[in-house]
């Protein structure tokens, strides 16, 4: 495949739309949603606010929920459209808060119906929160009037986790759980404890309910077995609903993905810093990038197409010199970055013209309008230009095939 920095007029415009809408995105938002309106006016409300931050802090005001079930049901639903809405410009959230708003204050608190408990326990990894941990975390603050005990896996649970090794660190896990729990009820007393078995705190005579997922709901029936046993009595156990990824395949949103996504926006950004320092890009033009590449290389579009050769890519990206020689530090830091770049993209720009969803437009050509771009705004010299280009053609030629991201090419200088 011959790589020209040809421009399908079409392209380029759909590409500059959708890279100015994404560096427009504020870094983080707080909004407060009115959640005494009827359902689906809510949820419009919620989908209008999905593309205004990137991280979003949502408060919910003035709900009525009848029990705790309807009240998870609503979280979950929120966490799916704004994943939804985002998705749907081809944008992505890199975190976000749904809270019922339980506090006392100048604005509509929420009120809960239904059973509520003194002792609630709760455990589980927590690894890199999502909305489904989100929701879980907040149906068992939501239940306790007295305190929540808090278990969070430690390393003799995690010794058969698949991608185990990846996980963040204990201390931070708990810490990010805690932080949440703040949020959702400054007034609530969280006891953690590192879960060292299966049961840790649910084997407390003070328990009263458990909180569990859809996922791990046979959990609950061992413990109480063991707690029979021990002739503590049972828990009741309250199941929380499980978060779908957008796109409507059914798959619950996991950890693995999030790990998968900051991964790829790390090895980026390091990438993207050793390029940007050798060109010694001004900083505002090199923070810029760095923020549009990250996002665009994280996105769930992008992440999707990459997770298979994930773990060689960081590595690549992390030394993306080495073996090259100086000399080709730059062409091949840029020709990497842009290809694990172009499906997030191609997401994004797809929805600014019919023309390019209809027409089957391949990568190389958003590759073109990319590099055009990035040639314009840090003033690439010609010969750094074409090099550049031939090793993202094949790059995209290896991964057409491959149909995951190849081993960076070496350069031919």
């Amino acid at each position: 495949m011959v790589f020209l920095l040809v421009v399908n007029p079409a392209t380029a415009l759909a590409v500059e739309t959708a890279l100015v809408k994404l560096a427009a995105k504020k870094l983080s938002a707080e909004v407060r949603i009115d959640a005494s309106q009827p359902r689906a006016e809510l949820l419009a409300s919620i989908r209008g606010i999905a593309c205004t931050a990137r991280r979003l802090l949502v408060w919910l005001d003035g709900a009525e929920f009848e029990d705790v079930d309807s009240m998870a049901d609503l979280l979950r639903q929120c966490y799916e459209t704004l994943s939804e809405a985002a998705g749907s410009q081809g944008l992505s959230i890199e975190d976000a808060c749904v809270l019922p708003n339980f506090h006392t204050g100048s604005v509509p608190v929420c009120h809960l119906r239904g059973p509520r408990f003194k002792h609630v326990v709760l455990g589980g990894t927590f690894d890199r929160l999502h909305g489904g941990h989100k929701v879980l975390l907040t149906v068992a603050a939501s239940l306790a009037t007295v305190g929540l005990a808090l278990g969070v896996s430690g390393a003799p649970l995690l010794v058969e986790k698949k991608g185990g090794a990846a996980l963040e660190p204990w201390g931070q896990r708990a810490q990010a759980a805690v932080e949440f729990l703040a949020m959702v009820r400054p007034d609530l007393p969280v006891h953690i404890r590192e879960l060292l078995d299966p049961f840790g705190p649910a084997l407390l005579p003070e328990m009263e309910v458990l909180v569990v997922s859809a996922e791990t709901s046979a959990g609950g029936q061992s413990v109480n077995q063991r707690r029979c046993e021990l002739g503590l009595a049972p828990l009741q156990v309250f199941i929380a609903p499980l978060v779908l990824e957008a796109g409507g395949a059914g798959a619950k949103v996991s950890s693995t993905r999030s790990r998968n996504e900051a991964a790829c926006a790390a090895a980026v950004g390091d990438c993207w810093d050793a390029v940007a320092s050798e060109l010694d890009a001004p900083p505002d033009v090199a923070a810029r990038w760095a923020g549009v590449l990250r996002a665009l290389a994280s996105s769930g579009a992008g992440a999707s197409h990459q997770q298979a050769a994930l773990g060689d890519v960081a590595r690549q990206l992390r030394s993306c010199g080495a073996g090259y020689g100086e000399a080709a530090l730059i062409e091949n830091g840029l020709a990497q970055c842009i290809a694990i770049a172009l499906p997030g993209l191609k997401a994004a720009a797809d929805v600014h013209t019919a023309v390019q969803a209809a027409d089957g437009t391949p990568l190389s050509e958003y590759g073109s309008a990319l590099l055009a771009l990035l040639t314009t705004d840090l003033r690439l010299p010609p010969n750094v230009q074409r090099l550049t280009a031939a090793l993202l053609s094949e790059l995209l030629s290896e991964q057409e095939s491959q149909e995951s991201l190849p081993a960076l090419p070496r350069a031919r200088l």
